[in-house]
């Protein structure tokens, strides 16, 4: 989770720096494509052994779909950090992550976990505008987290159980 955040810490201030920098937001968002995407490319077709290959050529029709789409989500976010701070932005950026979980749930039939319902509630409180959606947003990411900790007992309740039962038999 450090690590995962270090890395979001990380982009969001090269993207909020670099926006700032460059000429226009389109000329950003272009090079970062630019040099990006060839970058990502490279590192999946080593992850895949070259297989990526077969897999864009079977899947460019959506696969373009989604590019483009990426493009103008993804250059939402820089256009804001032009134009306002970046740490409410970050923040507002972020909730992408509910987006995602709900078509998830509702589009792929992907079960809500007490981890996502933990993480959405903390990515909540962090776009959270006022101390009464802070308390609400909490009380999500306190579910999540209640039901991980209660899952931990019930791990070690379960697994203590088959120990014994186990030992039992090795007994007999």
């Amino acid at each position: 989770a450090a690590i995962c955040g270090g890395c979001t810490a990380a982009y969001t201030v090269a993207d909020a720096h670099g926006v700032r920098a460059a000429p226009t937001v389109a000329s950003f968002i272009v090079w970062d494509f630019v040099l990006m995407g060839p970058m990502i490319v490279a590192q999946f077709a080593v992850m895949t052994r070259g297989a990526v290959f077969a897999d864009m050529r079977r899947q460019w029709g959506p696969g373009a779909i989604a590019g483009a789409l990426s493009i103008g989500t993804y250059g939402l976010a820089p256009a804001a950090f032009a134009r306002g701070p970046t740490a409410p932005l970050a923040a507002l950026r972020e909730t992408g992550m509910v987006t995602a979980l709900l078509i998830g749930v509702f589009w792929l039939r992907e079960p809500v976990t007490a981890h996502r319902v933990a993480a959405i509630g903390a990515i909540l409180c962090g776009a959270a505008p006022n101390m009464e959606a802070m308390i609400v947003c909490r009380a999500i990411q306190g579910l999540g987290g209640g039901a991980i900790y209660a899952l931990s007992f019930i791990v070690v309740g379960v697994l203590a159980i088959e120990l014994g039962s186990q030992q039992a038999r090795a007994r007999r």
